[in-house]
């Protein structure tokens, strides 16, 4: 009898873990545990996928989360496959106090928290979204290398803005940047005096704007060309911009974190 070549065999088994998985608009079979359970070469095969991405919501953080500290306290080289991990706006963090720094190859986190958190076993971080609690340990010093890795961050910092914007120059790396559109002139200034020079674009979000001149100097690229206006609804502008309900800034990256864009 032929047997299937092995390469072939892992790519069926990958395409159901990816299809059922990774697909959130399907639920997953009844027969995906039966796959995981074939064979250690079909549970090593499927690992990858599952623990490559983690998003939760909510309604399952509650049992959700401490079975994932448990899982990845107990099998630490689980932890080495998680890649991106999405947890819920202002959840309690205790149980990813834990996680965390076991995830030392995680490369996106998304953390809408108002406690600190240690990062510093994460050096293969690029892409953040977070409240400024995450940076201050950094105040007053150099930032750790982890945090001048950063390619991408969504910061939401409420007051004292100017005291986060110093921060920026630091991101020797950083290319896309999503922040709020800072109310005073002062701001603004500072702002783009710390922008690096690495940076491709600059998102301004603001919620339910009120178009005067002076946000549309600022959405024409007039006052720097690398600003981007964003908008929790359609504007009187001429020029493109992006529409991002103000719930969308907690979600997924790959869901909704660039908005949608107008003209």
């Amino acid at each position: 009898m032929l047997r299937i070549p092995l390469d072939i065999e892992r790519l069926c088994v990958e395409v159901v873990i990816s299809h059922y998985v990774l697909d959130s608009t399907s639920s997953s079979p009844k027969e995906l545990p039966s796959v995981l359970w074939v064979c250690r070469r079909f549970k090593a095969w499927c690992y990858p996928h599952l623990y490559r991405s983690i998003i939760f919501n909510p309604d399952d953080l509650s049992i959700g989360l401490p079975l994932l500290r448990r899982t990845l306290v107990g099998s630490p080289q689980l932890a080495l496959l998680v890649q991106e991990l999405t947890l819920p706006h202002r959840f309690i963090i205790g149980d990813a106090m834990e996680i965390l720094p076991l995830c030392v190859n995680l490369i996106s986190l998304l953390v809408w928290d108002d406690q600190a958190l240690d990062l510093t076993n994460n050096k293969a971080l690029r892409r953040l979204s977070c409240f400024p609690t995450v940076f201050h340990t950094t105040l007053g010093s150099s930032l750790p290398p982890n945090f001048i890795q950063l390619t991408h961050l969504d910061l939401i910092t409420a007051d004292a803005r100017s005291t986060w914007y110093t921060l920026f120059a630091s991101l020797i790396n950083l290319t896309h940047l999503f922040t709020e559109h800072p109310s005073l002139d002062s701001e603004l200034l500072c702002l783009i005096e710390h922008l690096p020079p690495s940076l491709c674009v600059c998102i301004l979000f603001e919620d339910w704007p009120c178009v005067d001149d002076r946000t549309k100097r600022i959405a024409s690229g007039e006052v720097d060309r690398r600003i981007v206006f964003s908008s929790t609804e359609h504007v009187d502008l001429s020029t493109p911009y992006i529409i991002r309900q103000a719930d969308e800034i907690w979600a997924p990256h790959e869901v909704c974190a660039a908005g949608t864009a107008k003209k």
